[in-house]
């Protein structure tokens, strides 16, 4: 539809106006909320506000779709459109939702690992961190079960203090005292204050009370004697989402009232203020879009937390396992195990090799956590997809030390992902929802507009990984398919609706006149029936009873009508057999077009074929009334092919197909002045020069009908060439044009002479009579010198 017809059927139907204005009011709380913000202080007003419009917007666009109707398809489309828009933007937060968003991005995360990144693992050289693990290995090779003794960390600690570690940090929480002795934490406080380069962990608790009464918060801390010695602390709890997986890191908590509140710091952002040199004097700056410490810029993924770029499945930092660092020449593993590989292996040359050597730990974060699966301090992540030494894939989870890892390197590196802003994503999925609609309705049929809908379903998917992959943009996924969805099928079922009732119209409007196929055509093709008309070269058929009076009153009504209806049915089977339409039925009258309502270019040939079979047909009929006694019907047919206006003339709701015009009302005259002929069929000149090759005619007359100026020639339909005539009826037919060439020279006696021989070889012939009566009467008053040859009719 033009945008001018959208517009105007749109001004046209006020409700459905008032209904697009309503619908807008979907957009206004968002952007309250972003020109107002203190709004959003007042929690019970947002929401009323909120919930208010959004439910007044999506019942203006049900009713908007209800005015519109099947009557305006474009505009009820843009309400469907409008509901998609709706479902796409304002739904991303419902949890179902959310949880597959989630899934779509895990998907790219491993698709960049696999397909961009080749699985790369982080060497040693690149990586500014490595991972210790507290592994299985470990537990075989140390001399304690575990928990180990504090004096095994208090010896790890100053061997990366020996190997130029910048930070250590330990994902052990030490909150009790060490069951192997206090002298044991003693020394662990005494390498904390040697090194000052420790961050240990806690936690903050937090946890609903029964019964609906409140919150009971709590923060666990390392032992005092660790922090008094020099040791920063961060929590080391990480926020997971609504499917279990752990992808945002808190950069901060709070314990308290707002008022009151004492923040806590997570375990990386102490890790790096330590990495930084940042004093603890500095505050973390929690702004809109971003947090802020020291120089780093932080990108917020939520209110408190960011979302962490995970650069791939488990063990993509380097790793190497507790034992290997604290095997010197003074920590004791078990005697198979005690190589001395932190500092005393060599190489063939006699060169030292251990990693003390290497340089392994230099400059670098250096993070212990456990890894052994019984500590169960291994968590669901994005990428979970690892390979093992054989190259085959294997599902597994991540330590939550390597969590830390990826979070660190996040920052280190400034490598965000950002979300994509709420406008952007509104605008995508307003945009994507009308491209679907504005094709749905432009292709029309569902099943051409499917692959496009199938494209755009792959240009967001393509968009999506491509955004994440080489810019790190997280752009949602699942609202603007789900709305691309909701538009797809909204429409094009309303279409499918729309189109069944069309049907039932066409087929309750004209199944009963017209041929099953063209039926089916209109079906097709329901444009051809658009109220109004259009400019049509046809032929129409007007046939009617002769005597049709004198017969009514030799019946009952009852008798009437089934001789009435018996005789209609025949004829309509014929006409309709060739693919005729009844336009009207007006007693025992019968109008019908050719070529309409679709195109066929051999209409005049249709429609004098259906004439000639219908007299046929009444042949065989009257031989059946005879025997019951029934009056014996005749009926005359008058075939014209002009143009005329053709189409569904009336109001919206009642109207008829129809065509109307100069060319109908001569063709009703034609079937009239049969009977000033003793004729059946007569066809006008246009229709004649249409037939020529396919019917056998004789010119009966030039006549002026009723209420026309000008005279019209006309013929009678004798037979289809195909079929022919009988030599006898050939004689007479030639006779008969003869007798027609003399009359129009006004040879008044060589005229008679031929129309008497044409009676002599048919002498039912009335045409030849009525001519030989003309003539006497015009040898005893000849007609004027101008005179042109033209009978005028005075009857209709």
């Amino acid at each position: 539809m033009a945008n001018g017809t959208f517009f105007k059927n749109l001004m046209e139907n006020k409700w459905a106006f008032i209904c697009l204005i309503f619908s807008l009011l979907v957009f206004v709380p968002n952007l309250l909320l972003k020109l107002l913000p203190d709004m959003s202080d007042s929690l019970v007003l947002f929401y009323l506000l909120n919930i208010g419009l959004t439910a007044l917007s999506i019942l203006a666009m049900l009713l908007g779709i209800y005015f519109s109707g099947f009557k305006n398809k474009t505009l009820s489309g843009v309400f469907i459109t409008l509901l998609a828009v709706w479902f796409g933007s304002f739904l991303v937060n419902v949890k179902a939702i959310e949880s597959i968003e989630l899934k779509t991005l895990d998907a790219r995360f491993g698709f960049r690992y696999q397909y961009v990144d080749n699985e790369r693992r982080i060497t040693s050289d690149d990586s500014p961190i490595v991972i210790i693990a507290i592994d299985d290995q470990s537990g075989n090779s140390v001399q304690e079960r575990y928990p180990w003794p504090r004096s095994y960390y208090a010896h790890f600690i100053r061997n990366m203090k020996k190997a130029g570690a910048k930070v250590v940090g330990i994902d052990v929480v030490f909150d009790a005292p060490d069951y192997n002795g206090t002298e044991k934490d003693d020394d662990l406080a005494q390498a904390i204050a040697e090194c000052q380069n420790v961050v240990l962990a806690g936690k903050v608790v937090k946890a609903d009370v029964g019964g609906g009464q409140g919150q009971s918060e709590m923060v666990v801390t390392p032992l005092e004697k660790f922090i008094n010695k020099g040791g920063k602390w961060g929590f080391v709890g990480v926020t997971n989402d609504i499917d279990g997986f752990w992808r945002q890191y808190l950069m901060e908590d709070q314990i308290g009232s707002d008022e009151y509140a004492q923040k806590y710091y997570s375990f990386a952002i102490e890790v790096l203020k330590k990495y930084y040199d940042i004093p603890d004097s500095v505050e973390i700056e929690n702004a809109e879009n971003y947090f802020k410490f020291g120089d780093k810029i932080v990108k917020k993924y939520k209110q408190y937390s960011f979302l962490i770029n995970f650069q791939g499945p488990l063990r993509t930092f380097p790793y190497k396992s507790f034992d290997n660092t604290v095997d010197d020449e003074e920590f004791d593993l078990k005697p198979e195990y005690d190589l001395d590989s932190f500092d005393g292996l060599i190489d063939e040359n006699g060169e030292p090799i251990g990693l003390l050597q290497q340089g392994f730990f230099k400059d670098k974060i250096v993070l212990l956590g456990a890894t052994m699966e019984e500590l169960h301090d291994v968590f669901p992540v994005p990428i979970s997809e690892t390979r093992n030494a054989e190259g085959q894939k294997l599902e597994t989870l991540m330590p939550g030390v390597e969590i830390h890892a990826n979070a660190i390197n996040t920052i280190l590196t400034d490598d965000y992902i950002t979300a994509q802003p709420d406008w952007i994503r509104v605008l995508i999925v307003t945009l994507a929802s009308f491209l679907v609609f504005l094709l749905v309705s432009k292709l029309q049929k569902p099943l051409l507009a499917f692959p496009v809908f199938l494209l755009i379903m792959l240009a967001v998917t393509v968009a999506a990984f491509y955004l994440f992959a080489f810019h790190h943009l997280h752009m949602q996924m699942v609202t603007p398919m789900l709305a691309i969805g909701f538009t797809y099928v909204g429409n094009v079922l309303f279409q499918y609706l729309g189109e069944r009732k069309e049907k039932a119209t066409i087929r309750n409007a004209f199944g009963r006149y017209l041929p099953e196929k063209v039926v089916s055509q209109l079906i097709d093709n329901p444009g051809l029936l658009k109220l109004g008309g259009e400019v049509r070269f046809l032929s129409i058929l007007f046939s009617d009873v002769a005597g049709f009076t004198t017969i009514s009153e030799k019946l009952t009504p009852t008798e009437l009508v089934h001789l009435l209806n018996e005789y209609l049915t025949a004829m309509t089977d014929i006409i309709m057999k060739y693919d005729g339409i009844i336009d009207k039925y007006e007693g025992d009258a019968i109008m019908a077009e050719f070529g309409a309502p679709l195109q066929d270019d051999l209409h005049a040939q249709k429609a004098c074929y259906a004439a000639i079979e219908m007299q046929e047909k009444l042949v065989e009929m009257r031989v059946k009334w005879k025997k019951e006694g029934r009056p014996e019907m005749r009926a005359r047919a008058g075939i014209n092919s002009g143009q005329v206006v053709l189409g569904n003339m009336g109001s919206e709701s009642v109207f008829d197909y129809t065509v109307m015009g100069d060319n109908v009302n001569l063709a009703s005259r034609l079937e009239g002045a049969n009977k000033e002929y003793g004729s059946y069929i007569m066809i006008s000149e246009w229709t004649q020069e249409l037939v020529k090759d396919d019917i056998i005619t004789r010119e009966l007359d030039l006549i002026r009908v009723k209420g026309k100026e000008k005279g019209v020639k006309v013929f009678e339909v004798i037979a289809r060439t195909s079929v022919g005539i009988t030599a006898t009826k050939k004689k007479s037919l030639e006779n008969y044009n003869q007798g027609i060439a003399a009359y129009r020279q006004q040879r008044w006696d060589e005229a008679i002479v031929y129309f008497k021989s044409a009676l002599n070889s048919v002498p039912d012939d009335e045409t030849s009579q009525v001519y030989i009566e003309r003539c006497e009467e015009f040898k005893k008053n000849p007609p004027p010198e101008n005179w042109d040859g033209v009978f005028t009719m005075t009857t209709k």
